[in-house]
């Protein structure tokens, strides 16, 4: 039950970070804050395994920009699906976290800076991946080169937390 206490928590708190968010290419593609909050309590609570936190986590991110879109809109309009997507990108955060995790990394930062980069990226590439199936996103050299810098930014201020209060 703790666990489980922990893992809401966690969720909350990472949709309420994403919440800081800014649009990118005129679609409804966002890059968050949510995601710096879920890298740190996932470093913090090694009982949380990070799939299902990702998962929970993006269920959570969904529910609250569907509600703030319905408060400020009045309605849903065609974001539904195009807010499903934050779903997809936390969880395969969480696997592709999971995936380079070794035992012994998660102590050395430095190496654990690299795994937030991959996850963080791959993450948002496959989130783009399915946009630009989907919606008018443009899948090229320019999102991609934003897409890595996003994902250096927001793993540093990862690793700027971690390192700051070890």
């Amino acid at each position: 039950m703790k666990r489980f206490k922990k893992l809401i928590g966690a969720s909350v708190v990472v949709a309420l970070a994403s919440q800081i968010n800014i649009g990118i290419l005129n679609t409804d593609f966002r890059i968050s804050a949510g995601i710096v909050f879920l890298a740190i309590y996932l470093y913090y609570n090694k009982d949380l395994k990070p799939i299902e936190t990702g998962l929970i986590s993006g269920i959570a991110v969904y529910v609250f920009r569907v509600l703030l879109h319905i408060l400020g809109k009045g309605n849903l309009g065609d974001v539904v699906f195009s807010y499903q997507l934050e779903i997809l990108f936390y969880t395969f955060y969480g696997v592709i976290y999971s995936l380079l995790l070794k035992s012994g990394t998660r102590e050395n930062v430095n190496q654990l800076f690299l795994i937030l980069v991959a996850s963080d990226f791959g993450a948002n590439l496959i989130e783009a991946s399915f946009r630009a199936l989907h919606e008018a996103l443009q899948f090229n050299y320019d999102l991609i080169t934003t897409l890595l810098l996003v994902a250096v930014v927001r793993s540093s201020v990862v690793w700027v937390v971690i390192t700051g209060l070890k």
